[in-house]
């Protein structure tokens, strides 16, 4: 008899909500992308192979990158001052992205200490970058 394999989640990064920036919108895909983040943590730590540990990846990282280029449209669009300074950031969290995503598509080993980096990346960015621009955008 062959058993089904049961799917191990276990919460390993968790979002804070000191983190929200008020913008419902902008809230909830961060809240996405952190819990896209624990996927890859569970799957590294449940041993679930190199394939699904890339698939995961290559998920996260489209997120991302598709957040990232949705955030610089609408403050392209709000004429926001630190538009500048905040793609420069998004262009350094890209290059990690992809440099992971190769790394993993190439069937390399993804460790825990790859996500805790990125992990700590989208906090600092978030408060940095994403908090006053969220500050802006609910004032005008």
């Amino acid at each position: 008899m062959i058993a089904a394999r049961k799917e191990i989640r276990m919460a390993v990064q968790h979002w804070l909500t000191r983190y929200h920036t008020g913008v419902a919108a902008m809230d909830t895909l961060h809240d996405d992308l952190f819990d896209r983040m624990d996927k890859v943590y569970s799957d590294i730590i449940s041993k679930a192979g190199p394939v699904m540990v890339a698939k995961q990846v290559a998920e996260l990282t489209d997120k991302v990158i598709a957040h990232l280029d949705e955030e610089e449209g609408e403050m392209r669009t709000a004429k926001y001052d630190g538009l500048e300074a905040h793609a420069a950031n998004h262009r350094a969290l890209r290059t990690q992205l992809q440099a992971l995503r190769k790394r993993a598509d190439a069937g390399g080993n993804i460790g825990t200490d790859a996500l805790d980096a990125l992990n700590q990346y989208f906090t600092n960015h978030i408060k940095q970058f994403d908090l006053p621009f969220a500050k802006t955008m609910q004032q005008g």
